[in-house]
C-alpha cells in the first residue's frame, strides 16, 4: 500500500458522505453528462489542498441552507481513476477548448454544458470558507443568470 493510499481512502469516504458520488470509467462520466440539470463534479487529488482547503470548503457548502445544491453531485479522482478523469477533462476540452487542467478542482454543468470551472490555483489561494462561497455563487449564477 502506497503512502497516500490511506489519504486517498480518507478522501473518498469524506465525498461519500456529503452524498458525492464517485465515477470509475469514461462510461459513469458520460452517463452522468446526458442526464437533466445540474451536475457538479470535484477533481479529487493528492494534494495537500485537497484536506485543507477543498474538504471543508465541500462540506461549508453542502452545510449551508443558503446555498442552492446541484441535482447531482461527483467525483473523479485524478491519479487514480485515470480513464473517469480524463473522460471529463475532455468534455470540458470538447466545450472550451485551452482551459488547463487541474486537479483539485470543481466543476459545473448545467443540462451537459459546461458552466463553471473553479482550478486548482484559485482553491489554493482560499480559504474553505471562501471557496465556498464561490462554489455556492456560481450555482446561483448558473441557474439565475438574470439576477446578476
Amino acid at each position: 500500500m502506497s503512502s497516500s493510499q490511506p489519504k486517498t481512502n480518507y478522501r473518498i469516504t469524506e465525498l461519500t458522505k456529503l452524498g458525492i458520488k464517485i465515477l470509475e470509467t469514461a462510461d459513469d462520466v458520460d452517463k452522468a453528462l446526458k442526464e437533466p440539470g445540474t451536475s457538479f463534479f470535484v477533481v479529487n487529488s493528492v494534494c495537500e489542498s485537497t484536506d485543507t482547503i477543498l474538504l471543508p470548503a465541500l462540506k461549508l457548502y453542502m452545510s449551508d441552507s443558503d446555498f442552492e445544491k446541484p441535482d447531482r453531485m461527483f467525483s473523479v479522482f485524478a491519479g487514480l481513476d485515470r480513464e473517469s478523469t480524463n473522460r471529463l477533462r475532455k468534455h470540458i476540452d470538447d466545450q472550451e477548448p485551452g482551459l488547463p487542467h487541474t486537479s483539485p478542482s470543481v466543476v459545473f454543468f448545467n443540462n451537459g454544458k459546461l458552466s463553471y470551472y473553479l482550478l486548482q490555483p484559485y482553491i489554493e489561494r482560499q480559504d474553505p470558507n471562501g471557496v465556498a462561497a464561490d462554489i455556492g455563487n456560481s450555482i446561483l449564477d448558473m441557474l439565475y443568470p438574470d439576477k446578476k
